[in-house]
């Protein structure tokens, strides 16, 4: 009975190992999620020998990292969060400065205008105490 069961796991075991996924298909679907794997660069290289007076070339074979691990979506969704922020803080800081050069600008208009009208006012009055004086200087000659 024993040997039964054991006889039975060890072909169970060994299908679930046979059916179970190849490297290919996991490499296959870590590229096809954006990941990429390390490249190999070949360098000919031209040597010269000193002593049978002959140029050689010998391949030289580099290995280059450039592997790209795809983000998570917890990562991608804390990068979004990140630009928004910054979107928003950004909008923020130019709502607040177009606020204050609004009220700049009306102050200044209303300096401006006031100042207008005060000197108007007392040129005005300048003029008017002129005009008085010449009418009662003439009544009393």
């Amino acid at each position: 009975m024993i040997l039964y069961l054991v006889g039975w796991t060890l072909v169970i075991c060994t299908l679930l190992w046979l059916a179970s996924c190849s490297a290919t298909y996991h490499l296959n679907k870590y590229q096809s999620k954006g990941g990429v794997c390390g490249k190999i660069d070949t360098i000919r290289v031209t040597k010269y020998d000193t002593i049978n007076n002959k140029y050689y070339y010998q391949d030289s074979v580099f290995i280059v990292n450039d592997r790209v691990i795809p983000q998570t979506r917890q990562e991608i969704r804390y990068q979004y969060k990140i630009q928004r922020d910054t979107i928003r803080l950004k909008e923020t800081q130019i709502k607040y400065l177009y606020k204050t050069e609004r009220k700049k600008l009306s102050n200044d208009k209303k300096r401006s205008s006031t100042g207008i009208l005060n000197r108007i006012i007392a040129i005005l009055m300048v003029v008017a105490a002129i005009v008085i004086s010449f009418l009662i200087a003439k009544k009393w000659k």
